[in-house]
């Protein structure tokens, strides 16, 4: 593209990206050749108000790690909340999957898997399943070939287990939770194992020690919109960083957060 655009450098060009954060928006400008001050940048902020971000650390072996998941699910059933887990290798969520279904068998019905080797049927059913608001499945491993264009309903939880390498990837996953504008929670997990994979930016993002929502949207932000987003930060609904400082009084803990930490026994 950069040698066309050198044979033809007065031609129009039309540069599109679903997510796209600064360091890729001065590659491209770079590659095509692109002069910033000739150039019309129109751009939308990715930041979802509505979705917390939560970063926890977890144990390298499944059993220890997702111990919370197989009470939620024993416990609750059909009424456990429905939740995207999205992982980083088809192994990891065939992991996860077998996991689940080997510890409780009863509850196989509540859950599925969905990869790039899933059979198109089965494919079909379980998106099928995510667009009723009535359907029994509960909780859904995945890896990004579960993407863009699926409007799951009434889906307000998502877990990564284990961090994407990139936070571009980050953004474009969290986003596919809470479009019904509910407050919805995006829960990362990450150990001492998945978290070498990852880019410099995501890996700050998780020691992160200030607002992770800030943080992740100063990749994408300029300085003047990163200044506004400040408004809606230090609050319990922001990420778990803020919800410790938070003193607005009436802090509420989401399902999945108190699944996590066991709270849900406590009001059970």
């Amino acid at each position: 593209m950069g040698e066309l655009r050198s044979l033809f450098p007065s031609a129009s060009v039309l540069a599109l990206s679903a997510t796209c954060s600064n360091k890729i928006r001065t590659r491209v400008l770079k590659v095509l050749n692109l002069i910033e001050k000739d150039t019309t940048t129109v751009s939308m902020s990715p930041n979802k108000p509505n979705i917390k971000l939560a970063v926890k650390k977890i144990d390298n072996h499944v059993e220890s790690a997702m111990y919370w998941l197989i009470d939620g699910l024993s416990h609750l059933k059909e009424t456990f909340p429905r939740t995207l887990i999205y992982c980083n290798s088809i192994s990891d969520a065939s992991k996860l999957y077998n996991y689940v279904v080997g510890e409780i068998d009863e509850c196989t019905k509540f859950v599925d898997m969905f990869h790039s080797e899933t059979p198109e049927e089965n494919k079909e059913l379980i998106i099928s399943a995510l667009r009723e608001k009535d359907s029994e499945k509960r909780v859904i491993f995945a890896t990004s070939a579960l993407g863009m264009g699926i409007d799951v309903v009434d889906c307000n939880s998502i877990v990564l287990y284990g961090p994407p390498r990139t936070v571009v990837d980050l953004v474009q996953l969290v986003g596919r939770v809470g479009r019904d504008g509910g407050q919805s929670i995006a829960l990362v997990l990450h150990n001492s194992h998945n978290i070498r994979s990852v880019d410099k930016d995501m890996k700050k993002l998780i020691s992160c020690k200030t607002c992770r929502r800030t943080e992740l949207m100063g990749n994408f932000l300029s300085e003047t919109d990163l200044l506004e987003l400040c408004n809606m930060t230090g609050l319990h609904t922001c990420c778990d960083l803020c919800e410790d400082s938070c003193c607005c009084g009436q802090c509420k803990v989401l399902d999945l957060e108190k699944l996590f930490s066991n709270q849900w026994i406590n009001d059970s």
